[in-house]
């Protein structure tokens, strides 16, 4: 493909582990609305613009890495989320015929090396943004934003403003106690599916109807490129007994003592409630620019607690 081209998709597209590689600036849109495309990400060369007209399902994670540039575009609420790994991601969704809009339903920074960009303050609930490892930027362009707390592993994420002529209003509320909708569950069918739902706090298994239903967490974090080599080391990721159907502990998961999802949320919700108790959450990245080779605004921020 050449540049200045546009690929329109017909229906739904699952490519599965596949990606796409975007040598040149491409349009990316839909035949019709609510084409969703399902895949393991797409890889912008630098220099280069790729306009994303359509959204990701729900319980699907895009993973953007490349120097180039992504700009969401599509319009409505994109029920998937992103990990921005690379580049730069400009987030300028549309509002749909009801007024509702939003980019992603989470957004993941890091690496160190990204930039995201917003360009308004609706793009997306800035709750649902996070700084993984090593961060990134997170240029608000002039917008306001309130914030319960920034969530963030270490001092690589940044809250910048890149907009000279605005100034940026950041606002810290602090944290509310958790509440049972917070407690996210992922039913899986497979695990090679843990690694597209990283975020989920339970994941649910059940191999046939009339087997139990297993109900299970990650005892820590783990990566995908963990997860992979996992995989490639033929480990047991996932340790299943397939004629009761029931999958035993190991190192990588806790098996939750409960017969039901209620249970099994209200376990959990328990254990949030309790580590929130008496925290001060604090976020030890940076607001403002450090690189004095970029555009540098006002951004000033406010904690309420």
């Amino acid at each position: 493909m050449g540049e200045n081209n546009t690929l329109s998709l017909t229906e739904n597209i699952n490519q599965g582990a596949g990606a796409i590689h975007f040598h040149g600036n491409t349009t990316v849109e839909g035949m019709k609305a609510g084409i969703t495309w399902l895949g393991a990400g797409v890889d912008i060369d630098k220099d280069k613009n790729v306009i994303w007209k359509i959204s990701n399902p729900a319980g699907d994670r895009l993973s953007k890495i490349g120097q180039g540039t992504l700009t969401i575009n599509g319009k409505g609420e994109n029920k998937g989320s992103v990990s921005v790994g690379d580049g730069t991601v400009i987030l300028n969704q549309q509002a749909d015929e009801n007024n509702k809009k939003s980019a992603f339903s989470e957004l993941g920074i890091v690496s160190g090396r990204p930039t995201v960009i917003l360009n308004s303050s609706d793009q997306m609930d800035p709750n649902n943004i996070y700084f993984g490892y090593r961060g990134g930027r997170l240029d608000v362009n002039g917008n306001d934003l309130t914030f319960r707390r920034i969530q963030n592993s270490d001092e690589g994420a940044m809250v910048v403003n890149h907009n000279t002529a605005q100034t940026a209003n950041i606002t810290l509320t602090g944290i509310v106690s958790p509440t049972i909708d917070q407690v996210k569950v992922q039913a899986i069918t497979s695990p090679d599916q843990v690694s597209r739902h990283l975020d989920k706090d339970i994941f649910t298994y059940q191999r046939f109807p009339h087997l139990p239903t297993n109900f299970i967490r990650l005892k820590k974090p783990l990566s995908v490129a963990e997860i992979t080599a996992i995989f490639n080391a033929r480990k047991v990721f996932i340790d299943l007994d397939f004629a009761t159907g029931l999958i035993r502990e190991n190192e990588y998961f806790e098996v939750l003592k409960v017969t039901d999802e209620s249970a099994a949320k209200q376990q959990i919700l328990a254990e949030k409630i309790k580590a929130a108790e008496g925290t001060v959450q604090g976020f030890n990245g940076y607001f403002g620019e450090t690189d004095p080779s970029k555009n540098q605004w006002s951004i000033k921020h406010y904690n309420e607690q």
